[in-house]
């Protein structure tokens, strides 16, 4: 007996696919990872709600235009605009890491957020083209469930990390 079902697992099996949803999984860990880290240091630094609001704001905002990042992945190689999205992203954590300024960390977490809107569209829209035409229901399932499993998983080892280690 096996938890997943078998089209998930055929699914899964096809490697080009298998590599997005990890991509994507490690990538939804990140974002949580990096916005419950902002809004932690905000409110330290600054005791403001009004601070926090900068936060969600600088991650919530760039996906307005998801609308555009989509149009662009149709229009666009795909495969292109997925690793030149996720270089982008490597880049802005490294800054963000090594920022002192936690009004430049959360300019820096709006650029991140916003090559996140090109990745998510991009990704999902390659992840249709990387199985059979019988595996779309499936792999549209567990694109989905990576995107919100991963936010979700994310938010919890982070909140965990904090708790033990500040």
């Amino acid at each position: 007996m096996t938890i997943l079902p078998k089209s998930f697992i055929e699914t899964l099996s096809q490697r080009e696919f298998l590599l997005l949803v990890l991509v994507t999984i490690i990538g939804q860990v990140a974002s949580a990872f990096l916005i419950l880290g902002l809004i932690v240091s905000v409110y330290s630094e600054t005791g403001s709600n009004f601070g926090v609001s900068g936060v969600v704001l600088s991650s919530a905002s760039p996906g307005l235009l998801m609308v555009f990042a989509g149009l662009f992945a149709d229009l666009f190689d795909r495969k292109k605009i997925i690793l030149i999205s996720n270089i982008f992203i490597s880049l802005v954590m490294i800054f963000i890491i090594y920022s002192r300024n936690i009004y430049a960390s959360i300019s820096l977490a709006f650029l991140y957020f916003f090559a996140n809107a090109f990745f998510v569209p991009a990704a999902t829209a390659a992840s249709a083209q990387l199985v059979k035409r019988t595996q779309l229901l499936s792999s549209n399932s567990l694109f989905v469930f990576c995107l919100a499993g991963g936010q979700l998983i994310g938010f919890m080892i982070s909140a965990i990390v904090y708790y033990f280690f500040g």
